[in-house]
């Protein structure tokens, strides 16, 4: 079970990747636990309710596949917030069914900061379901804030979704070009970002900014335009998806990420692949994976500590063609360790489903 696009977003895209890799090896039953077919409500008001209506038919589908199929194997994304009352239900007709429980986090925050919603999801999967988790600090907040065995739980990294297959990198200009794209709001850092160009601005350090994605926030918004008005080598391009968010990243040297609230972003990972420099937060994963990919990270405390050491980091980023390579590298390492670790999950599947 588990969300798959649309709606498009890090989560579903994981998830059908996944389930494309189980398909070769297992028999899947496979139930979409998202409306699709509405997917122009998704982060509308209206969107809870959708989902709550649609519990009822996913709820029997789950049914009839627990209590009709031989194979006794239940696969849940789960969900990060609110929508978690769906899983607890759903988990407690997994366990009654007798059936093995696999549970996948793709959000860090319930796991960081315990919840009651969570306990209950706990309680329902029961101490034998498996979990598998993004990284090292999900893991220990998994394992210290909900007392779950560490030989429970294993780590797959998005970054084992993602090719090997050589980028060449174009040549550029000597013009330093800095990035963010987000689904623009204050929790993925736009203000700080905002700020950070600013900054860069103010010490007369040379630099094209450009920012990608939707904002939906209308205050927000308004904070934006202001600074494109300010800044005029600052620009907004909306939001990108295939040719055009290609050049986007094409484009960058550094990108930047001071997310407030975040597991491990695919994003990072697209950029790292083009060699650019990562300069981040250290909310989730995204400590371990940053430097793993050869970038910086602080912790978000402050806005306005962490705007002048980024500005620090980005006037001395070695953004040479050689540094890049090196960068790539780091990049293909990583990818190529979680493949590995993947195919070790896909074997227990694969075993437990006999």
């Amino acid at each position: 079970m588990g969300d798959v696009p649309p709606p498009v977003h890090g989560m579903a895209a994981i998830n059908k990747a996944l389930l494309e890799c189980i398909r070769v090896r297992c028999r899947v039953y496979f139930i979409n636990t998202v409306p699709s077919a509405l997917a122009k409500y998704f982060n509308s008001r209206f969107w809870l309710l959708i989902k709550g209506v649609f519990f009822f038919p996913v709820t029997a589908q789950l049914l009839w596949a627990l209590f009709t199929r031989k194979d006794k194997v239940f696969y849940r994304a789960l969900n990060g917030g609110a929508g978690q009352v769906f899983d607890v239900c759903w988990l407690w007709l997994a366990r009654l069914s007798g059936a093995q429980i696999f549970l996948h986090h793709h959000a860090s925050s319930y796991l960081q900061s315990p919840t009651k919603l969570f306990k209950l999801a706990t309680t329902a999967a029961g101490q034998n379901a498996q979990h598998i988790v993004l990284g090292k600090a999900m893991l220990q907040a998994l394992a210290f804030n909900y007392n779950t065995p560490i030989e429970n739980i294993r780590i797959i990294s998005n970054a084992a979704f993602f090719s090997t297959n050589e980028i060449n990198i174009p040549s550029k200009n000597n013009t330093l070009h800095i990035g963010h794209l987000a689904n623009l709001s204050t929790q993925k850092g736009l203000d700080v970002f905002l700020k950070l160009t600013s900054k860069l601005y103010q010490e007369k350090i040379s630099f094209i900014g450009t920012i990608a994605g939707p904002c939906a926030d209308k205050s927000l918004q308004k904070l934006l335009i202001k600074h494109l008005e300010d800044i005029p080598n600052l620009t907004w391009i909306g939001p990108v998806y295939g040719e055009k968010k290609q050049n986007f990243l094409d484009s960058l040297d550094v990108f930047v990420y001071p997310s407030r609230n975040e597991a491990e972003p695919l994003v990072l990972y697209e950029a790292a692949q083009k060699g650019a420099v990562l300069v981040g937060s250290q909310t989730g994963c995204m400590k371990d994976i940053i430097a793993r990919l050869g970038g910086f990270s602080l912790p978000l405390r402050e806005p306005e500590e962490w705007v002048i050491w980024a500005t620090s980091i980005i006037n001395s980023a070695d953004i040479t063609t050689s540094a890049k390579s090196v960068r790539k590298t780091a990049f293909h390492a990583t990818v190529k360790e979680s493949k590995r670790d993947l195919v070790k999950l896909l074997d227990h599947f694969a075993h437990a489903a006999t």
